[in-house]
């Protein structure tokens, strides 16, 4: 065993010399390719090392950016927290409405039931319709007959009308015979016979007509009942204005009464009065006279003032 161990011994160093050798000549063979890819490292280290130049030279601006955006954190956590705020507000509210949408649906329900009530309502009135349309026709014919009616009216009309104005031309004249008895009464002086004689008449002006018998122009006396009612309608306040005009279509006279004032005579309640009148466009007479009341309620002429 001790003759062989030596040549086993340098049989196994000669292997390893071979395989060293080997080894040698692979890792030789090898070597230019790792070169190559250690020259690639060493390229890629340098692009890397260029960046990292690149992100080191940006730090101060993105450390500023942080420090801004560290600043708008307190502004943006408020912001959030009102946000927290609203949005619980808004589920209450969303709460709220869930509330409310049941009434809402029931209320959208009844709608619906009150629309086919008014569909059926309508479906009536849409039969009506024709009854309504005959019913239409049959008065569009009446109406025709009450034109016609109408027409032979209106042709009655200016015969009304003349009829009419031949009563007003029949009562100046009557009134005029009533102004002459009253005159004539006053020139009597028998005031109380005056009153008794006026007071036939009081129910057409409710006051004496021989108030303007010595006012106006004799010419001009039948103008004496329209002065009359103008000036008890001015002293009765029954025109708010204290004016009111009169007219005498006989003789063309256009006149009218104006309350100057209210005043006391002789502890008495008068009214002082304007009365003027023109005929063509020409002043007839213009007197201001003065009228008071008596205890028995009548209005009689007291005197004439001067302009």
């Amino acid at each position: 065993m001790k003759n062989y161990a030596l040549p086993i011994s340098i049989l196994c160093l000669s292997s390893a010399i071979a395989y060293f050798g080997y080894a040698l000549l692979t890792f030789v063979a090898a070597l230019p390719t790792s070169l190559e890819k250690i020259e690639q490292t060493a390229k890629s280290v340098a692009l890397l090392e260029d960046e990292i130049a690149m992100i080191i030279e940006q730090v101060p601006s993105i450390l500023q950016e942080v420090e801004q955006v560290r600043m708008l954190v307190p502004d943006v956590l408020s912001e959030s927290a009102m946000i927290r705020t609203d949005a619980i507000s808004v589920q209450k509210e969303m709460q709220a409405y869930r509330l409310v949408l049941p009434s809402i649906l029931d209320e959208s329900m009844n709608l619906r039931k009150d629309i086919l009530v008014v569909e059926q309502e309508m479906e009536a009135y849409r039969d009506m319709l024709p009854k309504i349309m005959v019913e239409t026709a049959e008065i569009r014919k009446q109406v025709d007959s009450l034109q016609i009616e109408l027409a032979a009216y209106r042709q009655t009309i200016p015969k009304v009308l003349q009829e009419v104005e031949t009563t007003r031309q029949m009562i100046p004249p009557t009134l005029d015979r009533v102004d002459d008895m009253i005159a004539e009464a006053s020139d009597a002086g028998k005031r109380a016979s005056e009153g008794a004689v006026a007071g036939v008449f009081s129910g057409v002006f409710k006051a004496p007509l021989a108030m303007f018998s010595g006012v106006l122009p004799k010419n001009d006396s039948s103008d004496a009942p329209y002065v009359t009612e103008a000036a008890l309608k001015v002293i009765k306040g029954e025109d708010s204005d204290g004016f009111v005009m009169f007219r005498n279509k006989k003789t063309g006279t256009v006149g009218s009464v104006t309350l100057i004032e209210s005043l006391i005579i002789e502890d008495k309640d008068c009214r002082r009065l304007s009365i003027r009148a023109e005929r063509e466009g020409k002043l007839v007479y213009d007197k201001l006279m003065n009228v008071c009341q008596t205890a028995s309620g009548e209005w009689i002429q007291l005197d004439s003032v001067k302009r």
